[in-house]
């Protein structure tokens, strides 16, 4: 039987970041579990990658019990093993607050946040049986200061990035790293579809789902809690680190243009 790196799984694998990382992940040597609600993109990925080294399970993260079904049936496929959860799964609603509905803006909390908690949930009891297990949450730039036009959006990630801080703190007894990823704009389709509504200008510079799957691939190697992507986002995180509380706002709002 091949022997593995890692046992990873991940959420909103089928394109974007998800699939990046999927394919960072199997390059490394790893066995990929991948979950998504668009099944057929799940299939050509598992195609691309080779059955030998995925196995898929289309689920709704929104869905506790679809996605705990996923992870338990990764994990009889791995004899228990699931050394990283990479948290992937995201949509966006972008545009001034009134433009959407508040039944939209559940539905966005219910996919950012509640499917976070409902995959880490499944997966601590396989986790904690591993060696260096990390869960790694896809968080986003606009957690550093919430972004006019992202006010819902902003709201989800600042609750991933203090759900990341606590557990961190709080699996530590079982030997569970926690940390969270919080690249700015991403070369997505999401991102794409809501160029308009971002107020992207021609030819601004995105960051790649290759590099965002290159940082994910570091928070397993080393022991950090927030990892920025980006010059630009890197840069802000240390200024607003520092800056007065008054000076924030003013910076956020500057550097909006690299928010995810």
């Amino acid at each position: 039987m091949k022997e593995f790196k890692k046992y990873v799984f991940i959420t909103g694998a089928s394109g974007g970041i998800g699939s990046a990382s999927a394919r960072l992940f199997v390059k490394k040597g790893c066995f990929v579990g991948l979950t998504d609600i668009d099944e057929k993109g799940l299939e050509r990925l598992c195609a691309e990658l080779g059955h030998e080294n995925v196995f898929w399970q289309p689920a709704d993260v929104s869905s506790g019990e679809q996605l705990a079904a996923a992870i338990n049936a990764f994990a009889g496929h791995t004899g228990g093993r699931l050394d990283v959860l990479l948290n992937n799964a995201g949509i966006l609603r972008a545009g001034n607050f009134e433009n959407h509905r508040p039944e939209e803006y559940r539905q966005l909390i219910e996919v950012n946040l509640l499917g976070i908690i409902n995959a880490i949930y499944p997966a601590i009891p396989f986790m904690e049986r591993s060696d260096n297990p990390r869960i790694i949450n896809l968080s986003s730039a606009s957690a550093l200061y919430g972004i006019p036009g992202l006010a819902v959006y902003s709201a989800t990630k600042f609750a991933i990035r203090g759900l990341t801080e606590a557990l961190n703190i709080e699996l530590e007894r079982r030997g569970i790293m926690v940390c969270d990823i919080m690249p700015g704009y991403v070369k997505t389709k999401m991102v794409e579809d809501a160029s308009d509504e971002l107020h992207l200008e021609d030819g601004e510079s995105l960051l790649r789902p290759e590099e965002v799957a290159v940082t994910v691939w570091k928070a397993t190697q080393r022991k950090r809690l927030h990892w920025p992507v980006g010059r630009k986002i890197r840069l802000l995180s240390a200024l607003i680190a520092f800056l007065p509380a008054s000076l924030r706002k003013t910076v956020a709002i500057q550097a909006s243009h690299y928010r995810k």
